[in-house]
């Protein structure tokens, strides 16, 4: 790869090439952030960078970017869900291939990125053979590991081949990018172990998003006199379809995240009965519907209707304003009109927590975070501690407990007059549903 090592990165050369890339996509960005800057100075310097960054603050363009800076250039993406090679070959389209979504013979003149699952880039002979190839080798490369925090905590049993992604590095030698909203300091040191990176660079900010208001509130237990296992759900979903109800298309795109199927379920259907006629939009339909379910098994491995949800939700008109979700609305998920997610119950660990409130606030507008427990969820065996001590807080900055967690002093992190319920105690006061018990 000397060809990269020739080119000058200044501000000219940024702008030049951020044209270029916004008229090849049609799209509007003036400059990079100076993150972004900094991790494309690190990969054209030839080292690895480990870049851990906030959800919506445009990681994919640090590797979008480097073939309108490097010539003849090939980036190598390794991506663990479908939904996210669908999402990218959607946006960067003639430029882009994946095996998974076209059988069609590669043309290395006008293919720029590739996307592959890390099952597929280690065992397909295809692919061994596309990458040992002469042309292929002509190529400057960039290798980009998507989701890198997926690499500790998908790499045991679940997806073992995440942690043989290292090995890669004897048919692509090139830098490495590892990206990730979600990395703790410690992380970082484990990510660069698996991926082998002894030259690396770690770029980093703060995984608690400037826009975002965090508020954490009770919800009632079902083993309190008189309760029943709806009550914590119906306390939470009731006044959210009753807003929803009365708002109608000006209600906040909103994402309830339950854990576990049936409760995505009940709220789907106590929608219907709440909304009544209006839980359409128009004619009766799946695509009308202003509340829609998304989880793993909602249509078998078909897609099309989670495909319908994404893309609706990526239009600033979306019809769908409220979406009852499992964990598998998270990662990668470009839904950059969603203003409000509120957790029917904590995720098992801070990580997922921050991914998934993620999912609002990327336009940049103010986005919130509402998150209920009760004593049944701290009792759980299967919630990391630093979940709990979230929940059970009461005098922390919730952002700066967050901060703290992943590694960043409360020095480095600005100060916020309104950032959190516990910074302000009127944050929030309305998504007190105290007409139900809640201990």
């Amino acid at each position: 790869m000397a060809d990269a090592m020739e080119i000058v990165i200044n501000s000219q050369s940024i702008t030049d090439a951020l044209q270029k890339y916004c008229s090849e996509f049609q799209t509007n960005i003036s400059e990079l952030k100076p993150l972004q800057f900094k991790a494309v100075q690190t990969l054209l310097s030839k080292k690895d960078c480990i870049c851990a960054l906030p959800t919506g603050y445009g990681k994919s363009l640090i590797y979008e970017i480097l073939p309108f800076i490097v010539p003849k250039c090939i980036v190598i993406v390794i991506v663990p869900l479908n939904a996210i090679i669908e999402q990218q070959i959607l946006k960067l389209y003639g430029q882009s291939f994946s095996m998974s979504m076209s059988k069609d013979t590669v043309d290395l003149s006008i293919t720029k990125y590739f996307f592959f699952h890390p099952e597929t880039v280690l065992i397909s002979l295809e692919v061994n053979k596309l990458f040992r190839s002469v042309k292929f080798q002509d190529y400057n490369k960039f290798l980009v590991i998507d989701e890198a925090h997926c690499v500790i905590e998908w790499g045991g049993e679940f997806r073992k081949d995440f942690k043989r992604i290292y090995q890669l590095k004897s048919l692509v030698s090139c830098p490495i990018l590892a990206l990730s909203a979600t990395i703790t300091k410690a992380g970082q040191t484990e990510i660069a172990k698996c991926l082998h990176l002894t030259n690396y660079e770690v770029v980093s900010a703060s995984p608690a998003k400037d826009n975002m208001k965090m508020v954490v509130m009770n919800r009632p237990s079902p083993n309190s006199k008189g309760n029943t296992s709806f009550t914590p759900y119906d306390y939470i979903f009731v006044p959210v379809l009753q807003q929803l109800k009365s708002e109608i298309d000006n209600f906040e795109i909103t994402i309830v995240y339950c854990k576990t199927i049936n409760w995505i379920g009940y709220g789907y259907e106590l929608a219907k009965q709440i909304l009544g006629d209006e839980f359409h939009s128009g004619k009766p339909s799946e695509k009308t519907a202003r509340v829609m379910m998304y989880h793993s098994s909602m249509e078998g491995s078909d897609g099309k209707l989670k495909k319908h949800i994404v893309e609706t939700l990526q239009t600033e008109r979306s019809t769908i304003r409220l979406i009852i979700a499992s964990v598998a609305l998270g990662m990668g998920a470009d839904l950059r009109h969603v203003k409000r997610v509120i957790h029917a119950g904590p995720p098992t660990s801070l990580e997922t927590y921050i991914q998934e409130i993620g999912r609002a606030g990327r336009s940049h507008d103010d986005a919130l975070a509402i998150l209920f427990f009760n004593k049944s969820d701290i009792a759980s065996a299967h919630m990391t501690r630093e979940m709990k001590d979230y929940c059970v807080n009461s005098t922390i900055c919730r952002r700066s407990l967050v901060n703290q967690y992943f590694g960043f002093e409360t020095q480095e992190v600005k100060q916020f007059s309104i950032c959190c319920d516990l910074c302000n105690n009127e944050l929030g006061i309305e998504y007190d549903f105290s007409k139900l018990s809640a201990n």
